[in-house]
């Protein structure tokens, strides 16, 4: 008989082992309820990309947030994959995720199929919000979506992340996924500014995706604001040419929080907001395609940010 010492140290590797095999006998069930996913072959690198945003509002169960041992909300996990693994989306962007270093990738997501880039919560998150939920964002891209992927690496304490996508015969695009905190004051709008103008120099094709807690706008095709704050991101975007691809409510409660923004409106398309698409949450899951073949861009007077 075998016999294996578990100590303290080791009972969350053990329990991550487990998690693993059981989420590995889930994804084989359900690839074998789609044998389209076994092997999907390589994407035409001169397509589109499917991408599907949403902020999730946790993937920790609030209660264990702050400790060494957070114990992750199963059953959105299993939304998760059901939708990976039926639909299989070449991009999957995700805002609140409340993780920790103590999560590991794989218990998201095994990497045979999605690679995850994220930045979970800072100090600030747990500073502010201490055991409450806030924070952590993510992007997993599909391990054969046609194009090169890797990760923008430029120090900054926002919870951003950036990857750039690098198609065979056109430009690279540039896709950032940034949270912007409701409680945020000047300093986060002057590291944002200092952030995104940086990649709006080097990178001609950036797209932003996130909740940016830009309430008190109503009206994104000509954007007004009586908060101060939100007024200067308006003003940032419009310096930075970005375009706002939402103007209806992406919350339960009617509000625009949830964004699409881009420079080059005509390399993204089929844009809709869903309720519960994804996954359960409060923020409606926003779906779009961006385009990696050279797309002809088109002006229009009334699309950019005033």
């Amino acid at each position: 008989r075998n016999v294996v010492s578990v100590t303290k140290g080791s009972t969350r590797y053990c329990l991550n082992k487990v998690t693993e095999y059981v989420s590995s006998i889930s994804k084989t069930l359900i690839v074998r309820n789609h044998p389209d996913m076994k092997n999907p072959g390589p994407k035409d690198s001169e397509s589109k990309l499917n991408v599907v945003y949403c902020n999730v509002n946790g993937l920790v169960k609030m209660y264990s947030i702050g400790s060494n041992s957070p114990q992750l909300i199963e059953n959105k996990l299993r939304e998760i994959e059901a939708y990976l693994f039926t639909y299989s989306p070449d991009i999957i962007v995700l805002n609140e995720t409340w993780l920790s270093k103590y999560i590991l990738d794989a218990e998201i997501i095994s990497d045979k199929y999605y690679t995850i880039f994220r930045k979970d919560r800072t100090s600030m998150d747990m500073k502010k919000y201490s055991k409450k939920g806030g924070g952590g964002v993510m992007i997993m891209c599909k391990n054969d979506i046609g194009v090169e992927v890797e990760e923008i690496k430029c120090k900054t304490w926002l919870p951003s992340v950036s990857i750039l996508l690098k198609p065979k015969h056109s430009a690279q695009i540039c896709l950032s996924t940034l949270y912007r905190y409701d409680y945020s004051g000047t300093d986060f709008y002057t590291e944002a500014e200092r952030y995104y103008s940086f990649l709006n120099k080097k990178y001609k094709n950036l797209t932003i995706v996130g909740d940016l807690n830009l309430s008190s706008v109503k009206d994104w095709e000509s954007p007004t604001s009586n908060v101060g704050v939100h007024e200067n991101f308006i003003h940032l975007f419009a310096s930075l040419a970005q375009t706002s691809l939402i103007n209806k409510p992406t919350h339960r409660d009617g509000n625009i929080l949830d964004l699409i923004l881009t420079n080059r409106p005509a390399s993204v398309s089929n844009v809709s907001i869903e309720e519960n698409a994804l996954l359960k949450s409060d923020h409606y899951t926003i779906k779009f395609e961006i385009s990696t073949k050279k797309v002809r861009q088109k002006y229009k007077k009334k699309s950019t940010l005033r």
